[in-house]
């Protein structure tokens, strides 16, 4: 056999003159930097710490110390092989003969690292780094550790200047050039690294995942159910990894569902050869003949969720440990050499629909025929398909998919739209037409978007329906229906308060202040009068100012009963006043990505058995209170139709929904008045400011709280109390607070002045 040397200068030299196009391709992920292509590491993450030289091929990372005097030698280390074989790769890369050999030695060879990792780490070792001689400190590490528990090393993750992270390992080495000096060094592990959590392998099945964040975080919740581990390295480093030690597992593969673009046309690469992805595959090939069995979860289709969502991003989402193993369940796929999984429609699909040929050319599908696992599929099978189309629609008033026909798995309507409705529909293409869809998520997606172009709103849709006979009901139907007696007062905010619900009805969102509150004894049938006018838009749970979920209760509710008034505290009724006077919610749904801003469709009205239950003495006016004394509940739900007709006549007239100021101080105000529980400091100011001999038109705090008060002075609180309750009586009375001219010392202190007659 005739033995050969390579043309290491020759191969170096071709290398050399197309670094730009080589360098590159070996490290993709770097940025190039004047003559320099920087990156963060030999396995091609991102980063500073390596640096290659384009015009000289000298190349240095100075965060292990490996380094280099050509590309031959920097192909080596990417690839850990030995300088001559990877001479001899390049050599068939270049197409470079071989010479015969001269019986001297090539002068050219790597430079190697001195420092050689002992593992596991020594008991006595010195304490670890907290801070790298570039990056600065780490803000996180992760402890790699064996199945005996005893420490391997560490990897480390740091934010450089632009924001983003960097991760670097940190192992324990020896110097051999200086014989039993011992440190700790920013270098990999050696090859084939170690994973990440074998500490905590048992005889569960293994759920691989991609990162040490991903790794705890999916431990915390799942280790009842799997052993969640990762490897070192990246996308990039799965072929370095120590994999036998999952040989007779049964190995599950999370990858990140990346959403690179291509640079060029800005669209989204396809799934096939995201990174994420491609690393899954890898693995899934590397323990295809060690593992028990290996499945691969199928990602989303790219950009359908945010680039490289993972099992961190779900369970910070509010993703709970039953959610996170049926999602592991639903998308594992066993992985075969065959990358199309789909079937293809059988004939007897086609037979028993004879337009499914139709369909199919509607359909995204691969270049095999197979149907793609992707929303837009499935938009098309919900538009087309007779027994789903027209039946699932978007709910403008509850901004809600509502199911509105008979679908095939439920013949109820109308409904809301729920979980078991999209496991129903894959259950359904998959037995109907062969159509494999597997994620719920994509599938609410697309019911999302097909729903959002079929809409409906079934409020707005029963007002339409409404015609008004002409006789006049709206201006005493009060007293007509609720026996409350008949004054001006109750003929204008009773028509004004129906307009005003037929307001928000077809213009929600807008200035919809008022409260109507029904007054009587118990037993009177309040509730069921406000229940009859609000039919099947009516609701009346607690209503808690502090319960998160509120603005959701209220969603799709027309007329909504705040129950027993008097029941709440001052703090409680002034926060109820803010609530009622908004006009937009916003919030954040059950596991939603973003915050809803939804504008209102509901107006309010409350029930008391109290006769006085204002306990503030400013801010009533946005409550309407009216006595019911007997009412005629089967009169209310015949005539109600009728009511409505005649309020959305005449707001289509034209008619106000509120009342004009002058309304308010001559009709509204006193019945408001009239049921503020009564408080001795007003009655005694009103009374003082009543008195024939009184002729002050300014009065100051200490003189309203010593002389009309009768207060000590040194019993006034710290807290402003009794200053801020005097504040709101005078206020009432129609005095306002102004500032007054210096004194002699140049002090400026504040008294009331009295603006409009008591």
């Amino acid at each position: 056999m005739t033995a050969y040397k390579i043309n290491f200068k020759d191969i170096a030299a071709q290398l050399q003159a197309q670094a730009d196009y080589y360098v590159p391709q070996w490290l993709p992920h770097g940025k190039k930097r004047g003559a320099e292509w920087v990156l963060g590491d030999l396995d091609g993450n991102a980063g500073e710490s390596l640096s290659i030289n384009l015009k000289t091929g000298l190349w240095s990372d100075f965060s292990t110390g490996e380094k280099g005097g050509d590309l031959i030698s920097l192909y080596a280390a990417i690839h850990r092989l030995q300088y001559k074989a990877a001479a001899e790769e390049l050599s068939r890369l270049l197409g470079t003969a071989p010479i015969v050999p001269t019986g001297r030695k090539s002068a050219v060879k790597a430079e190697k690292s001195p420092w050689k990792i002992i593992m596991p780490v020594p008991a006595d070792a010195k304490p670890i780094h907290k801070a790298h001689p570039v990056r600065g400190a780490y803000n996180h590490f992760w402890t790699y550790k064996n199945r005996q528990g005893e420490v391997l090393g560490y990897v480390c993750r740091f934010t450089n200047s632009e924001g983003k992270k960097e991760i670097l390992p940190l192992v324990y080495a020896e110097d051999t050039s200086r014989g039993g000096y011992f440190d700790w060094r920013w270098m990999h592990f050696p090859l084939p690294r170690p994973l990440y959590g074998l500490d905590r392998l048992s005889d569960k099945p293994v759920l691989l995942v991609e990162g040490e964040k991903c790794a705890d975080a999916g431990h915390q919740l799942l280790q009842d159910r799997y052993d969640v581990l990762t490897w070192p390295g990246g996308c990039n480093a799965v072929d370095k990894v120590d994999w036998s030690v999952l040989a007779d597992r049964i190995v599950y593969i999370w990858p990140d569902c990346d959403s690179h673009r291509n640079p060029k046309t800005g669209e989204y690469l396809d799934k096939t050869v995201q990174p994420g992805y491609v690393a899954a595959q890898k693995i899934a090939e590397q323990l295809k003949d060690k593992a028990k069995k290996v499945y691969v979860l199928d990602v989303a289709i790219p950009g359908q969720l945010k680039d490289g969502w993972d099992i961190a991003d779900a369970i910070e989402s509010g993703a709970t440990a039953d959610i996170l193993i049926t999602y592991i369940r639903e998308q594992a796929q066993l992985f075969s050499d065959n990358g199309d999984r789909l079937p293809m429609i059988k004939a007897s699909v086609v037979e028993k629909n004879p337009n499914i040929k139709e369909l199919y050319e509607k359909l995204i599908c691969k270049g095999n025929g197979v149907v793609v696992d992707c929303m837009q599929n499935i938009i098309t099978l919900i538009d087309e398909l007779p027994s789903l189309k027209g039946k699932i629609q978007l709910n403008k008033l509850t901004e809600r998919v509502t199911v509105v026909g008979e679908l095939p798995w439920n013949t109820e309507y109308p409904r809301a739209w729920n979980d078991a409705d999209e496991l129903e529909l894959i259950d359904y293409l998959s037995r109907e037409y062969k159509f494999l869809f597997k994620t719920p998520l994509t599938v609410l997606n697309a019911v999302k978007v097909a729903a959002s172009r079929q809409v409906y709103h079934p409020l707005q849709d029963w007002l339409e329906t409404l015609k008004w006979d002409g006789q006049d009901r709206l201006t005493n139907w009060l007293n007509t229906y609720l026996g409350v007696p008949a004054t001006d007062y109750t003929r204008l905010i009773g028509p004004l308060w129906l307009r005003q619900a037929i307001n928000r009805a077809l213009n929600p969102g807008c200035k919809a202040d008022y409260v109507l509150i029904l007054e009587g004894r118990q037993g009177l049938r309040k509730s069921t009068a406000l229940r009859v006018l609000g039919g099947s838009w009516f609701a009346d749970s607690p209503l808690d100012i502090h319960n998160k979920d509120l603005y959701q209760i209220i969603n799709g509710v027309w007329i909504y009963e705040i129950a027993e008034l008097d029941m709440f505290n001052r703090a409680e009724a002034t926060a109820i006043k803010a609530f009622i006077t908004r006009g937009t919610d916003r919030f954040r749904e059950p596991y939603g990505r973003h915050v809803v801003e939804q504008a209102r469709h509901t107006v309010f009205a409350g029930t008391t058995n109290a006769d006085e239950y204002f306990k503030d003495t400013t801010g009533n006016r946005r409550f309407w209170p009216v006595k019911c004394t007997a009412i005629d509940i089967d009169a209310l739900a015949r005539d109600r139709d009728q009511l409505f007709a005649q309020a959305l006549y005449e707001f289509e007239q034209g008619y106000p929904c509120h009342p004009t100021p002058e309304q308010e101080r001559q009709l509204i105000q006193e019945e408001q008045g009239a049921r503020e529980i009564s408080d001795a400091w007003e009655t005694k100011i009103r009374t003082a400011l009543a008195e024939p001999d009184f002729m002050e038109t300014k009065l100051s705090m200490v003189y309203i709280l010593e002389k009309i008060i009768g207060l000590d002075m040194a019993r006034v609180t710290s807290t402003r109390q009794q200053e801020t309750k005097i504040g709101g009586i005078m206020k009432k009375l129609g005095w306002e607070k102004k500032r007054q001219p210096a004194d002699r010392n140049g002090y400026r202190g504040y008294a009331y002045v009295k603006t409009v007659p008591s």
